[in-house]
């Protein structure tokens, strides 16, 4: 597979963490030659009506914070930004929305945002934005949950991928975009497969050789796909780990020092606007950037 990545949009809310992110984006940009858009949206103010009657309107952002947000935007990673072809937009509305829209009319390649904040429900893990976003945009997503907060001392590199697979599954993008990033950077390929069994903590008499089973079977996965991972099935490792995915993708990424975590993402979902909860938990626990693709 031949990696095609031109534009990447990075929202920026000038925080260390999204700075740190653009030091991420920078290096797929010079590996891809693409276009940084750093895109900054100001919130609207919402008023509630005293009767209760209508729902709340809101009152349009005033031309100085758009001018005071454009300047701020004007200044922000410059350092990690220079010598790439970068566009600067500030957006008024809710930043979910003006994030999707602008991926969706600009044919963006990848989003690349950090996962942190408060939000409800299942968003508490990573940031009711990137839960949205994550739902929501049809190209790969780039999260970093855990991506260093001190943006000074990160220097991002790709030299270790790990690819979590799910040998049930027809879908065979992760895998090649892991295999094709692999290429490119000249790193480090590793397939992990989770193996959770029926009971938490139960483990069967048959483990032991369910295990290597299963290893063939993801390993026949990679065979089947041949030229289109553009490396060969050999080199490529392929672990089975015990436990549900979350822990056993994360922990081996943990154990090998992996730079970049890879999963799929299912755009057809049973509840649309829900990813399943393993997706979320390999986001937020994940000690390195997770590409969901």
């Amino acid at each position: 597979m031949l990696l095609k990545i031109s534009r990447i949009l990075v929202p920026v809310d000038f925080s260390d963490r999204c700075l740190a992110m653009v030091r991420f984006a920078r290096v797929l940009a010079q590996q891809y030659q693409a276009e940084l858009i750093l895109l900054h949206v100001v919130n609207p103010v919402f008023v509630a009506p005293e009767t209760g009657i209508s729902g709340p309107a809101f009152l349009p952002v005033p031309k100085w914070l758009i001018e005071r947000e454009s300047g701020r935007l004007d200044n922000f990673a410059k350092e990690q930004t220079d010598g790439l072809p970068v566009r600067r937009l500030v957006y008024e509305g809710l930043p979910e929305a003006q994030i999707v829209e602008l991926a969706k009319a600009e044919e963006v390649d990848l989003v690349a945002i950090p996962a942190h904040g408060l939000g409800v429900f299942r968003r508490l893990l990573i940031g009711s934005v990137t839960a949205k976003v994550l739902d929501d945009v049809a190209c790969p997503v780039l999260t970093g949950a855990h991506i260093e907060k001190e943006h000074h001392a990160y220097s991002p590199t790709i030299s270790s991928i790990v690819c979590g697979v799910d040998p049930r599954s027809p879908d065979s993008k992760p895998l090649e975009w892991a295999a094709s990033l692999a290429n490119d950077f000249g790193a480090r390929l590793a397939v992990v497969h989770s193996c959770a069994y029926m009971e938490k903590g139960s483990r069967p008499e048959y483990a032991d050789q369910l295990q290597p089973q299963l290893a063939e079977i993801v390993r026949e996965q990679i065979r089947k796909l041949g030229g289109e991972i553009g490396r060969a099935p050999e080199s490529i490792e392929v672990s089975v780990k015990e436990g549900d995915p979350p822990h056993a993708v994360c922990g081996f990424a943990r154990s090998i020092g992996a730079d970049l975590v890879v999963i799929g993402r299912p755009h057809e979902q049973p509840h649309p606007g829900r990813l399943s909860s393993d997706v979320y938990n390999i986001i937020s626990h994940s000690p390195c950037p997770v590409l969901s693709v």
